[in-house]
């Protein structure tokens, strides 16, 4: 078969590079929409039956019932790959239309890289068919448009209907289903070789036999108004698959412990059914117990909120059956919209970030983000990347950057609705399986490591004006409490301790004057705080410079709190840093979750009960428990000393992530350090006591 250039220049390279910049299901939001957007009501991920029954070949094949395509229209579509359609949101300025227009990674750039054979469109419109091929030609190494020869003619685009298909080669008249050849499209996948399964293979990495109905059901919004199904196959032997449409409800006996049809033609929804309507099945009972909508950021932001009772729906393998966090994004008058980051891999994490850390509370809780699309007159807002796999953010002096997820959490921690919040109360394990990390203690390790956990924020004058900070500048040290006012106002310290002797030094401007007998200084109206200075002996090399004022700021120590093992990713992790937690008495303060039920935690209780009385027992829990907590906040607290050098996000991401913390939790030496001396008071162990009690026996040793 001949062959036909492609109009764009460089387009194998430009569709090469831009596939691997798709998602593995890139091609199937491409697909769905293109259809939505010929105003198809009817979609489905199918089956092209014919090359079953000529071939015994399963291709995919997805169809539509849309407004179709004639034959220039289709030779243009795929001559000028690199352009798109006229899809346009609803906004009056172009430049907005630009950045939220349907544009950019098409089905033809995520399918072709892996259906070098041929990527077939068969088109109708008013009952007058058009079909072409597109593949790769291995000769000039290029994407081409197929020519069909017939009759000594050749064409790119040719009617089905019009050709003899029968010196045995698939009818392409027969291909597309009844309720499409008056109106609509079909989209046949071919493979890397014409002799490919295309139904089960894998598209950029992925099989989409069982899950193309979940990818569908979580990304987009609501379906209801569009019939869309997906057929699916229940065994994964060739063998066993339907020879026909009709094929599909046969049942095969004896595979399963029941008998099961060989295939199914499921019904997708969209994310919001699974979210309020779907019912439990059976006798559990389950249900949509309340919902509401918190406005955030002057109410450019919303997030929608959806907390269940009961039990969910079991629907795991074609939509969430738990709760998840996602971005809400689109404009409902092209008929459709978006979610994005709905199957994130990281979902517990993202949950920690809006203060839902009870796996309880987080498998029936569904937060829904929607943030206004960035509008050139507002200059705030998101909007997607050229293949529409990832959401950017413009706004608050920001510039194309991440969305600002931690800051949204944390607006949404300090206005959780009160619904959640008691969920979560009421989710907590009892606290009796640990202790709080005191104020006692934390003053007892800062006695012993404080200085060790300080961090230099900034040099500042006597008038609170920033100097910056060299190294050899001769300061004052001024040691700012936990949760204190502002560092830089003059005046209100008080002076404690002895001053150490300084060398000498240049003339002074005069220091404000200091009320000693004042303890406590009240400012704008906040909790009265106390202040302390104190002078460091540094060498003067530079004299001549006015003295300033070292700000050092005492490094957060979090508390820690006991916690079940749903709380972590993995059931064995030890631990995890929560910023923005969310304490029993409704104040948000960093903590460390202590997974009180992880193997190396419960072994060490085991371990230690073992060696004592059972009536000891209760009191070493609590005191492994204890040293495991107060060692990992001392972990947490140093990693976040070295926030000057690295930034926070990195310290989140990298060192403080329950897979590190959990390293850096075992070995033993440092936790038995602390536990020993404190199991000392209980007496000998028990092994010591049966050694003492039991006489010493005297072995004969023949010689």
């Amino acid at each position: 078969m001949s062959t036909s250039a492609i109009g764009m220049p460089n387009a194998t390279a430009f569709i090469n590079r831009s596939f691997q910049l798709c998602d593995p299901f890139q091609w199937v939001r491409e697909i769905l929409v293109n259809s939505i957007e010929s105003h198809a009501t009817k979609i489905e991920f199918g089956v092209e039956w014919e090359g079953v029954r000529k071939e015994r070949i399963y291709r995919r094949m997805v169809s539509d019932n849309g407004e179709g395509m004639s034959s220039d229209k289709l030779y243009e579509y795929f001559k000028n790959i690199g352009e798109s359609g006229s899809k346009r949101i609803t906004s009056g300025d172009m430049m907005d239309d630009a950045i939220h227009s349907n544009y950019g990674m098409g089905c033809r750039i995520s399918l072709l890289p892996s259906n070098k054979a041929g990527l077939i469109y068969l088109s109708y419109q008013k009952g007058k068919g058009a079909l072409i091929k597109m593949s790769y030609d291995f000769e000039i190494g290029a994407y081409v448009i197929d020519d069909w020869d017939f009759d000594e003619e050749k064409k790119q685009v040719i009617d089905p209907d019009e050709v003899d298909w029968s010196d045995g080669e698939i009818d392409w008249s027969k291909v597309a289903p009844a309720w499409v050849r008056d109106q609509g499209t079909c989209v046949i996948f071919m493979g890397n070789d014409e002799k490919s399964h295309t139904f089960s293979e894998s598209i950029n990495g992925l099989k989409p036999n069982r899950v193309l109905a979940k990818y569908i059901n979580s990304r987009f919004v609501d379906l209801s108004k569009i019939d869309v199904k997906v057929v699916e196959f229940n065994f994964e032997d060739v063998r066993d698959w339907p020879e026909s449409e009709s094929d599909l409800c046969t049942t095969i006996s004896g595979k399963t412990n029941t008998n099961t049809r060989k295939g199914t033609t499921r019904v997708c929804h969209g994310a919001m059914h699974y979210i309020r309507e779907a019912k439990p099945q059976g006798e559990k009972k389950g249900n949509l117990k309340s919902e509401g909508v918190v406005l955030l950021e002057d109410g450019r932001l919303k997030i929608k909120w959806y907390l269940w009772e009961g039990y969910r729906t079991q629907i795991g393998s074609y939509a969430n059956d738990m709760g998840f966090i996602a971005i809400h994004y689109g404009d409902e008058s092209r008929g459709y919209t978006e979610l994005y980051g709905a199957n994130n891999s990281n979902m517990i994490t993202l949950f920690r970030n809006f203060g839902i850390y009870e796996k309880e509370v987080r498998d029936r809780l569904t937060l829904i983000l929607e943030p206004k699309v960035f509008m050139q007159d507002s200059q705030w807002g998101i909007f997607p990347d050229n293949n529409r796999a990832h959401l950017y953010f413009s706004g608050d002096g920001e510039k194309s950057v991440d969305l600002p997820i931690a800051k949204w959490g944390l607006l949404f921690v300090k206005n959780m609705p009160s619904e959640i919040r008691e969920a979560q109360l009421k989710a907590q394990i009892d606290n009796e399986s640990g202790e709080y990390l005191s104020t006692k203690i934390i003053k007892k390790l800062l006695s012993k490591l404080g200085d060790r956990f300080r961090n230099v924020v900034g040099i500042y004058d006597q008038k609170g004006k920033e100097r910056g900070t060299p190294e050899n500048e001769q300061v004052t040290t001024i040691v700012i409490e936990q949760g204190e006012i502002d560092p830089k106002k003059p005046g209100d310290y008080e002076k404690v301790g002895k001053e150490n002797d300084n060398p000498p030094q240049p003339p002074q401007p005069p220091r404000p004057q200091i009320d000693d007998s004042k303890k406590h200084a009240a400012v704008d109206g906040k909790d009265k705080v106390k202040r302390r200075v104190h002078r460091k002996k540094v060498d003067l090399e530079t004299p001549g410079q006015t003295p300033a004022s070292r700000i050092i700021g005492n490094m957060e120590f979090p508390q820690w709190c006991p916690v079940g093992k749903g709380v972590m990713k993995e059931e064995y992790h030890i631990c995890c840093y929560d910023e923005n937690h969310m304490w029993p008495d409704n104040h948000i303060a960093p903590a460390v979750l202590l997974n009180v039920d992880a193997p190396v935690i419960v072994d060490q209780i085991r371990y230690h009960q073992e060696s004592h009385h059972p009536e000891y027992h209760d009191e070493i829990k609590k005191i492994v428990t204890g040293i495991y907590g107060q060692v990992a906040c001392c972990k947490v607290a140093h990693a976040l000393k070295m926030i000057k050098k690295i930034s926070k996000e990195k310290i989140k991401d990298n060192y403080l992530s329950e897979e590190s913390l959990t390293t850096a939790m075992l070995g033993l030496i440092s936790e038995d350090a602390f536990i020993a001396p404190k199991l000392g008071t209980f007496g000998p162990k028990v092994k010591d006591i049966e050694t003492e009690e039991k006489p010493h026996e005297i072995k004969k040793v023949e010689v």
